[in-house]
């Protein structure tokens, strides 16, 4: 599984459960690397922080 595989997982998972707490040690542990590596990776994937893409996502959801 490549990066952008274990990225589309993250992103996934976040989506399947957008409404509920989500643990980032959780999602790093679903793109099989550390917390720092994985925080690193997706902001330099997408540009954004996994914080603030859950943050984005909720309110995207919330102005719906």
């Amino acid at each position: 599984m490549n990066t952008f595989d274990k990225l589309n997982a993250v992103i996934d998972y976040v989506e399947a459960n957008i409404t509920e707490e989500l643990n980032l040690n959780h999602l790093a542990g679903i793109a099989a690397c550390s917390l720092h590596d994985f925080q690193r990776m997706f902001g330099h994937i997408a540009e954004m922080t996994i914080s603030e893409y859950i943050r984005y996502r909720r309110l995207t959801l919330a102005g719906l």
